[in-house]
């Protein structure tokens, strides 16, 4: 029994000891309950006193310790991190150290600060900070990415290959072989690497070329031209063709000059306005020329006046009467609008593509009179009766 704030006697309220273990159970007259002192060591929860898991451990300076089953959490202050043992705050070295954008702060080995960066793209610059790897998935080729003084990609190819103008990658140096694969049966030359990977040859003596094969040999065009009035060009195995113009006449792979540009051949025949048409004769092989009259000439243009003329073989011509209508040994027809040209002075005629009709229309703005057909603006139309 105990005496409660009148001096009453009371039943002891730690007789059915309320506190459990670990505990110290006294009566508080005030209240008329029981008081519940945890041991050393032990923290009351719930009117029970449980283990203090924070007795007897440091978190740090500075820093809070938070009791739980599974074991002390260490709050810790500005500055500071949970990177001792069991979890204890010290100094966080990695607060003041910017590691930029894809990077994290670690500490190395040595317990000092670092930058890791961990993003894919991102390497460490000069400073330790993490930027963007501008070489990242940078197609050198053959070669490796360096980041110029500039900062910008650049490729550097091996010995054995060559940069390339045209896309910046390394490729394989297809000069550099033991053999230049320029020299052929004596015919020497400078291997010089294409854009695509290939090779062309500046070939050093005179009279040799690049041939298609990919080595330079003896230009069969050099020493004189086979081709006569023709353009000579070299092709494989010491052969050649022969680039006929319009002035020469083919004949068994060679040029024959056109008798046509010697002189004035139809003016020494009395034919002075007639065309000049050179041809071979099939049974001699040997250059012809025929004059033909021209029907086009200036003082009878058969087409009719302002329709342009072509002369053709054999004394014909041609007419383009219009963009769609031509005629052949045959004047263009009258054009319509010529015979019989719209009503007014602002209408516009147009002729049909075979000239046979035409078709009278108003410039914007105006409108035809239903009666005559003339064009009249608008606005003195309107008082007009239909």
């Amino acid at each position: 029994m105990v005496l409660d704030a009148s001096d009453s006697c009371i039943a002891d309220p730690c007789r059915t000891r309320p506190c459990g273990q670990y505990s110290t159970c006294s009566y508080d007259r005030s209240s008329n309950t029981a008081k519940c002192t945890c041991n050393l060591g032990y923290r009351l929860v719930d009117k029970a006193c449980v283990e203090d898991t924070c007795y007897g451990f440091s978190c740090g300076n500075g820093a809070t310790c938070q009791s739980t089953e599974a074991g002390p959490i260490c709050s810790c202050p500005i500055g500071q991190v949970n990177a001792g043992p069991r979890g204890t705050c010290i100094v966080d070295r990695c607060s003041k150290l910017n590691c930029g954008v894809g990077g994290m702060c670690a500490m190395n080995e040595t317990g000092s600060p670092v930058c890791k960066c961990w993003d894919a793209g991102y390497v460490r610059a000069a400073d330790g900070t993490c930027i963007v790897d501008k070489c990242f998935k940078y197609n050198c080729g053959l070669g490796d990415c360096k980041i110029s003084a500039a900062g910008n990609p650049v490729c550097v190819c091996p010995a054995d290959s060559f940069l390339s103008a045209a896309d910046g990658k390394c490729y394989k140096h297809p000069c550099s072989r033991a053999n230049n694969p320029c020299n052929d049966l004596g015919f020497t030359g400078t291997c010089q690497p294409n854009t695509d990977g290939t090779y062309s040859c500046a070939c050093d003596q005179e009279g040799s070329f690049f041939s298609p094969k990919g080595y330079c040999k003896r230009n069969p065009c050099f020493t004189s031209n086979p081709c006569g009035a023709g353009k000579c060009k070299p092709g494989a195995q010491d052969s050649f063709t022969c680039l006929c113009d319009a002035n020469a006449l083919p004949y068994n792979s060679v040029c024959l000059p056109s008798p046509c540009l010697t002189g004035t051949p139809c003016a020494d025949a009395g034919k002075p306005t007639a065309t000049c048409v050179a041809y071979l004769d099939a049974a001699t092989a040997q250059p012809r020329y025929e004059c033909l009259d021209n029907a086009c000439s200036a003082t009878s243009n058969p087409c009719g006046a302002g329709a342009p003329c072509t002369a053709l073989a054999g004394g014909h011509w041609s007419c383009a009467c219009s963009a769609s209508l031509t005629t052949q040994d045959t004047a263009c027809p009258t054009n319509p609008c010529v015979a019989s040209p719209c009503p007014g002075t602002s209408s516009v005629c147009t002729p049909s593509d075979d000239f046979k009709s035409r078709t009278c229309s108003c410039p914007p703005g105006k409108i035809a009179d239903k009666k005559t057909g003339e064009c009249f603006g608008e606005c003195s139309m309107a008082g007009q009766a239909d």
